[in-house]
């Protein structure tokens, strides 16, 4: 399954390469699904990914349930979300989690999470050729997007996770606390 949302949307999009046929799935275009092929055949991405191998999940994708989205997760070779505005990157951190390099914008809290060039690619909102320049790279490099996979597991594993951040957060807290008792 490969991905490619090149309108305005701003949720995020699993791709598949291993398929002889690329097959791209676009879930929460915003607008028509009509619209959205005419601005990727527009712009001449369909040369790049298939034409009409196209698949239309609809809208937000908040819409589907988590089993949904772990499976799409888990077909995929690569996640694109090429998003004006993130401020937790909560969905690429997931990404992340399954493996799956990561190509994004370095918009709100991403840098923190997605490292360039080890567990993804930041590339410039706004800029579709860039976008699909690194969905380009890591589709034809296996070696790569593995690399990159397991890189973002292991970040996600070690920086991440639930019990980590908890520990953090309790860190936090205790030196407030104790900053705090010592104030006049």
């Amino acid at each position: 399954m490969s991905t490619c949302d090149f309108s305005t949307s701003a949720e995020p999009v699993p791709c598949r390469c291993a398929a002889p046929v690329p097959k791209n799935v676009l879930a929460g275009v915003q607008g028509p699904p009509e619209l959205a092929l005419f601005n990727i055949r527009a712009a001449g991405r369909d040369r790049i990914f298939g034409r009409n191998h196209f698949t239309f999940l609809g809208g937000a994708v908040l819409e589907f349930a988590p089993l949904q989205l772990q499976a799409l997760l888990r077909e995929a070779d690569l996640y694109a979300l090429p998003t004006r505005a993130d401020s937790h990157a909560i969905a690429s951190l997931e990404a992340m989690a399954m493996e799956l390099p990561v190509i994004t914008t370095p918009v709100g809290g991403v840098p923190d999470v997605v490292e360039e060039g080890v567990t993804g690619y930041l590339v410039p909102k706004d800029d579709p050729s860039a976008l699909a320049d690194r969905i380009r790279a890591l589709r034809d490099d296996r070696s790569l997007r593995l690399r990159m996979g397991a890189a973002g597991r292991k970040r996600v594993a070690a920086s991440f996770d639930a019990r980590t951040v908890a520990a953090t957060v309790i860190d936090v807290l205790k030196r407030a606390a104790a900053s705090r008792s010592q104030a006049p």
